[in-house]
């Protein structure tokens, strides 16, 4: 998993009392050369610095909550391996366990309540990093409107995301 960290620098060049040429620079690119008044030059920097602060908050905390997400799902399929149990989802959302017939009712019952905490993590986490991708997608639309260069920085999260997803079927 890598850490994106943005370089935010911006200037703006005197073209006349009223009015100067803002020019944005994001890791070492320039993004953004605009002709701007002079009473709203402080309102688009604080937005543009705003915006990629809070992305790069989004960035850090969903890096923090895949690998979470992983072990999640990697102690779920444990379980679910070491005990031989078959995990089944019904349409409505309800999950059952199908157990070994030489189980006693008591072991049968601790992997029961042990795969259901471990699916409500999944599903909490999941959850998380949902909202985290939809808050962060829409600072990036925001980030395009006035960049149509801009690359997201949420594409191979969200692709790992969605591999993370495919080996949780039940």
């Amino acid at each position: 998993m890598r850490n994106i960290l943005f370089t935010f620098t911006f200037f703006f060049f005197y073209t006349s009392p009223s009015n100067f040429r803002l020019c944005y620079i994001i890791n070492n690119k320039i993004l953004v050369i605009k002709s701007v008044k002079k009473n709203i030059i402080v309102k688009k920097m604080s937005q543009a610095v705003t915006y990629y602060q809070d992305l790069n908050e989004i960035i850090l905390e969903i890096g923090r909550q895949l690998p979470q997400l992983s072990g999640f799902i990697n102690h779920f399929n444990s379980i679910v391996n070491q005990n031989n149990v078959n995990v089944v989802t019904d349409s409505v959302g309800n999950m059952s366990i199908d157990v070994p017939v030489n189980m006693s009712d008591a072991i049968a019952d601790e992997v029961s309540q042990k795969i259901g905490i471990v699916d409500r993590l999944i599903n909490n986490h999941g959850q998380s990093i949902n909202e985290l991708f939809n808050k962060g997608s829409k600072i990036e639309e925001g980030i395009k409107a006035s960049n149509s260069n801009y690359t997201s920085q949420l594409t191979e999260q969200i692709a790992e995301f969605k591999k993370l997803n495919a080996s949780y079927k039940h």
